[in-house]
């Protein structure tokens, strides 16, 4: 059976190795290949004097929809030039609402791609994302080694790990 969706989660510039490894398996597996742009609000706007959080909180996420559409903007010119089927689309959530918008986006795919969430060169948000895919997202979650594109290995050898839940 081959994969017909596979998602990937960019949340911060150049995260291109994780991109290019996500392109060719959609290439090597005729799928469509989503990409969720997302722009992370990192504030808590619960520790702030009174009266300054809705301010505070509206320029963080006004911050993480520009995020959001530059990431979406350099993806839409890192994939217009590839031959396969892509979709891209920017989202903002708090850092508190990543895991439940990730797993939303996972369970419409068949894999998901990501890059390993630790390490030198992780994205800020890398380990939210990767938990959100892994526990929630119902769906099998590949993770790549830091700088990893090359994807022609895959599936030579598996490692399987189940906790015999759903």
């Amino acid at each position: 059976m081959g994969y017909k969706t596979i998602l990937t989660v960019i949340t911060q510039p150049g995260q291109t190795a994780q991109l290019d490894a996500a392109v060719a398996l959609a290439r090597r597996e005729d799928a469509h290949l989503d990409v969720f742009c997302l722009g992370v609000d990192h504030t808590q706007t619960g520790y702030y004097y009174a009266g300054a959080s809705a301010y505070v909180f509206q320029e963080a996420i006004d911050r993480a929809m520009a995020s959001a559409e530059a990431l979406e903007t350099e993806v839409r010119g890192h994939l217009g030039a590839q031959d396969i089927r892509w979709s891209a689309e920017s989202a903002v959530a708090q850092m508190g609402g990543v895991g439940a918008l990730i797993a939303q986006r996972a369970r419409f795919a068949d894999l998901v791609v990501l890059a390993q969430p630790y390490g030198e060169g992780a994205a800020p948000d890398a380990e939210a994302v990767v938990e959100a895919a892994l526990f929630d997202g119902n769906c099998p979650v590949l993770i790549l080694p830091h700088g990893q594109s090359d994807v022609a290995g895959i599936g030579r050898r598996v490692i399987i790990a189940w906790n015999q839940s759903e």
